[in-house]
């Protein structure tokens, strides 16, 4: 399905002048032809009255030049108007290339063994072999979380500066899972990217910062793709001598790819989470927007040439 979005949508708004622009145009042609009939000379009245530029007045409204050059500008100050609304075309097709976002929950919880050896260097060791298995004109970027998140890399092709980038990632005193507001910081990563993924790891709920179905509208508008990936065993585990159980909340991560058109794994063990990496990998149906605004621009001004040709050639008025 094929659908128009705006970068700019406030910019629409301009479209409720076309009305004035009709109405200029009536008010202007009136005056137009009283100032012929008033001064032309004989050759200019005949002109007109035979409809060269105007048309005939009963020749019907569809063989009225003048309609026509109405109807040619409305459309080109449409286009422009478009134009600088940032129109882009989305739609869900196949990708040429992916690139992604990782974003790795670096809360203590992740220390809990129900995963070998523990959660973060479970997670951390599937997402190297993620980083090795993309091709090298894949660019990825790197965010962890907790209470805020981080970024560890910027986008890049550079697969050691990743991998590096990956084995830094420790684990943060900072309270609390901020799922919405490290989905909204891997999207600006994203936001100069034709497709945009990112890949979701956590095994916690989101407990502060920004609402997750208000980073989801935001992710939505931008054709975000989430993969989430829900770490933990179904009986949960503690961590750093605890005795609270860190549990995950599926509901959530479901809700989260499904809104934004992703997929959800969970992964109990080390091979799940090679099998998750592997599905997101080969995914080559992503929700893809092409930019048109500049077609648009060009489009519009090449309208405005043309219209300029007629008005001072053919269909040039003569006082």
């Amino acid at each position: 399905m094929v659908s128009f979005v705006f970068s700019h949508p406030t910019y629409l708004w301009i479209l409720l002048l076309v009305p004035f622009i009709i109405l200029t145009h009536l008010f202007t042609l009136k005056h137009v032809r009283a100032t012929a009939i008033k001064f032309a000379n004989f050759d200019a009245l005949e002109r007109v009255a035979k409809g060269d530029f105007y048309g005939k007045p009963y020749e019907g409204l569809l063989r009225n030049k003048s309609t026509w050059f109405l109807l040619l500008r409305v459309i080109t100050y449409s286009i422009l108007v478009f134009a600088i609304a940032g129109t882009m075309i989305e739609y869900q097709g196949e990708a040429p290339k992916s690139n992604f976002v990782l974003v790795v929950d670096s809360s203590m919880s992740m220390l809990a063994e129900d995963i070998t050896p523990n959660r973060i260097d479970a997670a951390k060791s599937a997402a190297l072999d993620f980083i090795k298995s993309v091709p090298d004109q894949t660019s990825v970027g790197i965010v962890s979380f907790s209470g805020t998140p981080v970024v560890v890399r910027e986008m890049t092709k550079d697969k050691k500066e990743l991998e590096n980038g990956i084995s830094s990632i420790d684990l943060t005193l900072v309270g609390g899972t901020n799922i919405g507001d490290s989905l909204i910081t891997a999207s600006n990563l994203l936001r100069d990217e034709k497709t945009k993924n990112i890949i979701l790891m956590t095994d916690g709920r989101s407990n502060i910062g920004m609402n997750v179905d208000d980073a989801l509208a935001f992710l939505e508008k931008g054709a975000v793709v989430v993969d989430a990936i829900g770490i933990g065993t179904e009986a949960g585990g503690s961590f750093a001598g605890q005795d609270v159980i860190s549990r995950l909340d599926e509901d959530t991560l479901k809700n989260i790819a499904g809104k934004t058109h992703g997929s959800y794994f969970r992964v109990t063990g080390n091979e799940e989470f090679g099998n998750a990496f592997r599905e997101i990998a080969k995914t080559s149906i992503r929700t893809i927007q092409v930019d048109i605004s500049w077609l648009l621009l060009i489009m519009a001004l090449g309208l405005l040439s043309f219209e300029w040709v007629l008005v001072n050639t053919k269909y040039k008025t003569i006082p």
